[in-house]
């Protein structure tokens, strides 16, 4: 019909480009520990390396734990304790994601194009923030950390 709008839409650029995202995250199955973590992170008190030894594994897996709960939506883990705690500030989120939009096809070709210098983990958490479109936050509270040095100097 006349005047209909193509169904190639926003909304269906969106759903292509997040499926996209998700499948460069990778599986994401849910699990008593990554729950367990998750609600633990949520306390203001808890932190990644206290998380890791309650659950007794590995520091990073439990980021993992975490950073697969923030993708899946829980609300007790926010970005931005998340991203304090693996050291993402504003600049290595933009590197990182621009190189995400490029459309390198694997996290590893991400971490070699940025010299191995950030972690698997790193790139997962931005790559989670874009999958829940929440990167500003993350930048915000990077923002708010540097002009939090300056007064303090």
């Amino acid at each position: 019909m006349e005047g209909e709008v193509p169904s190639t839409s926003t909304g269906s650029v969106i759903e292509i480009k997040n499926k996209s995202l998700k499948a460069l995250y990778g599986k994401n199955k849910a699990s008593a520990k990554k729950i367990q973590a998750a609600k633990m992170f949520g306390k203001s008190h808890s932190n990644i390396k206290c998380i890791a030894k309650a659950l007794q594994v590995e520091i990073p897996t439990a980021e993992v734990y975490l950073i697969d709960a923030y993708c899946a939506g829980a609300p007790m883990v926010s970005i931005e304790k998340l991203s304090s705690e693996l050291n993402i500030h504003s600049h290595l989120t933009n590197t990182i994601a621009r190189l995400i939009e490029q459309g390198l096809p694997t996290l590893r070709q991400i971490r070699d194009a940025l010299n191995r210098k950030v972690s698997y983990n790193q790139i997962k958490v931005v790559l989670a923030g874009m999958i829940r479109d929440e990167l500003d936050r993350i930048c915000k509270r990077a923002r708010l950390r540097t002009s939090k040095k300056v007064l303090h100097t």
